[in-house]
């Protein structure tokens, strides 16, 4: 899918939860943004930012990337796990 295709999906998202909800009451959506550690880390990162800094999918949504971790004491896998149940959405980019 092309990042305009997923820029169209998303907004697509944003469209549904306005409709369907009160814009001010309402919980962002985590979108957790994945791909093959060594592939895509640049599009991972711009897709990110993108999200975080537009004016409407800002509100509506809040993106996850592993990269923004801070190093701790607990495994690799039952973090980013973790992190995945709590999304609402898994965006893998392959």
């Amino acid at each position: 899918m092309s990042e305009l295709g997923i820029i169209d999906w998303l907004r697509y998202l944003q469209r549904i939860v306005i409709r369907d909800k009160d814009v001010y009451g309402i919980k962002r959506i985590k979108i957790f943004i994945s791909s093959v550690q060594s592939e895509f880390a640049e599009e991972r990162a711009m897709l990110c930012q993108y999200i975080r800094t537009d004016v409407l999918l800002g509100k509506f949504f809040e993106p996850f990337i592993f990269e923004e971790v801070p190093a701790n004491g607990f495994p690799v896998n039952h973090v980013y796990l973790r992190e995945v149940e709590a999304c609402d959405i898994y965006l893998g980019l392959y």
